[in-house]
């Protein structure tokens, strides 16, 4: 803050007396630096020490001096930007941003994307928007998503090419002959981000926490007791078979924050700064899984850009660039790959307001009417989907000419740029069939605005193992209990209730495709279009490869040396 606070003095001092020889004397610097006159010898020796200031004090009380400002404020300032981030001092930079160097973001481009400052391999991302609160339970955006995994770590987590999940903070798990009680072993020298052993005791006072939050209390339906046997071990007691529980501790709301300090976890990266328009991660030293080969990863908020222009179209959702921004630089493709995760129409027939007949009309209206392709997103971000997932076809009925759409209808949709597209388009275009559509926009749609809707558009993001999100996606969603009616709700959780207790992934699999099947079958469900992700770099980060979520794998991401041979 000192450096700060200097700098903005002398930019007082500049704007006052300019780069021209002066007559001052200490009264009129007190005046402009608002200090002491004592004060003001203070700054004027530091200002003449550093090399900014010429000064020639008179003899005698009152008499004038003579005073040059040797330099521009915005060129000490970039001097002073330029060594601070060559030594790592991220968030020192971001205080002095708020002096507002012109065209700070053209300035800082070159430091983006792979570095090596203060003799560490660094990582910065301009990213397009803030981001909002890292935890577990409360997590929402594909960012964010990506970054908590990367904090907190649970009993077991998903792997990229691994459909299974893999051991985390327990290194081997095992259940009892009828399947209704679990030992997940934990492994030995665990460490918290702060350095302080993590406890076999803390590990059971969060995960009971977790058990009994409405936000994650769907993940332990099934579980009536966890205990901990001994002290390496925890142990969960089912009431009813579930094989499916390694894979529930393993989503995102079964990550493990600190009990005390929730923004502390024990993943590969500890979260040491959080502001508007700097979030920085530092490796953990005391990570009890392979290392990551960055030391920090930086990711630099164009807080311009998130009052001013809102994102265009869908391209930042879809597209992340790692270095140089691309008003500046040409973006240079790594990677592309077409997401698993979808947005969708849901179709509300509990309401009754829609039959099902009009929902398998719409469901047809999305596939045979051209309108994705006629959306005005920009080529190439999204795609029509053909699948739910790999082989999991979707089912279009016969068309049938006699069924009429409803005179009228409500759409509820998230204001995600892709779906608020969508809904426009829609209004629109069932507006020309008949059909008066009154859209209405919900951040966190509550679950009257679910039950008072006919159609909800919304987005569905998939994990590394893509049937797990599905299975967890139908138990958690507030959406399927109120749109569905009860006779469909009943043999749907018969159907998931049938999957979790068969020991067989292969049946488990079986089971969860049919009651999707049925689910867009009978017009509640329809996939819309899949996301085409793209990461781009203009800068030397090898091993870029892309995640679930879109974004990359941070603990393979690395960075060679300035000295490394081509």
């Amino acid at each position: 803050m000192i450096t700060v606070h200097r700098l903005a003095q002398y930019q007082r001092l500049y704007r006052e007396v300019g780069d021209e020889l002066c007559q001052i004397n200490a009264m009129k610097l007190a005046e402009i630096f608002n200090c002491s006159e004592r004060h003001v010898r203070t700054l004027i020796r530091h200002f003449e020490q550093q090399g900014w200031v010429t000064w020639q004090a008179q003899s005698g009380r009152g008499k004038r001096a003579q005073l040059v400002c040797k330099i521009h404020p915005d060129t000490l300032k970039q001097q002073r930007i330029t060594q601070m981030l060559r030594q790592g001092h991220g968030q020192s930079v971001m205080r002095l941003a708020q002096l507002k160097i012109a065209d700070l973001e053209n300035f800082l481009a070159p430091y983006m994307g792979g570095q090596w400052q203060a003799e560490a391999p660094t990582l910065r991302i301009p990213f397009y928007r803030s981001l909002k609160e890292l935890y577990p339970l409360d997590v929402q955006g594909r960012a964010e998503k990506h970054l908590v995994q990367n904090i907190y770590a649970g009993l077991t987590r998903f792997t990229q090419g691994k459909p299974c999940p893999q051991p985390d903070l327990a290194h081997h798990w095992s259940h009892s002959r009828d399947g209704l009680c679990w030992d997940f072993m934990l492994r030995t020298g665990l460490h918290w981000h702060n350095g302080q052993p993590v406890s076999t005791q803390q590990i059971h006072q969060v995960l009971t926490r977790i058990m009994q939050d409405p936000r994650s209390r769907s993940h332990f339906s099934d579980v009536a007791e966890i205990s901990v046997p001994h002290p390496l071990c925890i142990r969960f007691r089912l009431r009813r078979l579930d094989y499916w529980l390694p894979y529930r501790l393993a989503e995102i709301q079964c990550l493990i924050p600190h009990p005390a300090q929730p923004d502390i976890g024990a993943g590969p990266f500890k979260l040491v700064a959080f502001r508007q328009q700097l979030i920085r991660l530092e490796q953990h030293a005391y990570y009890h899984l392979a290392h990551p080969y960055l030391k920090v990863i930086e990711y630099w908020i164009d807080s311009s850009r998130t009052q001013e222009e809102p994102t265009p179209q869908g391209k930042e959702s879809a597209r992340i660039l790692i270095g140089k921004q691309p008003r500046y630089y040409p973006e240079q493709p790594i990677q592309s790959q077409t997401s698993l995760g979808f947005c969708f129409m849901a179709v509300n027939l509990q309401r009754k307001w829609v039959t099902a007949e009009q929902a398998q009309a719409l469901q047809r209206f999305i596939y045979q009417s051209g309108i994705i392709s006629r959306l005005p997103i920009e080529h190439g971000i999204i795609t029509l989907c053909h699948t739910l997932l790999p082989g999991w076809y979707i089912p279009i009925q016969q068309e049938n000419d006699a069924v009429k759409l409803p005179q009228r209808i409500t759409l509820l949709y998230p204001p995600q740029p892709e779906l608020k597209i969508m809904a426009n388009q829609l209004r629109q275009e069932l507006a020309l069939r008949g059909c008066k559509v009154h859209c209405i926009e919900a951040s966190v749609p509550q679950p009257v605005q679910l039950e008072n809707a006919d159609l909800i558009l919304g987005d569905r993001l998939i994990g590394d193992v893509p049937e797990a999100t599905l299975e967890s996606w139908l138990r958690q969603d507030p959406l399927w209990k109120a749109i569905l009616t009860p006779e469909h709700e009943k043999a749907l959780y018969g159907l998931l209730g049938q999957a979790q207790q068969s020991p067989e992934r292969a049946c488990r699999i079986s089971l969860l495709k049919e009651a999707y099947q049925q689910l867009m079958q009978k017009g509640y469900l329809t996939p819309m279009f899949n996301y085409q992700y793209q990461v781009s770099t203009p800068s030397k980060v090898n091993d870029v490869k892309l995640t679930a979520y879109g974004w990359f794998d941070f603990c393979q991401a690395w960075v060679p040396p300035e000295s490394t041979l081509d």
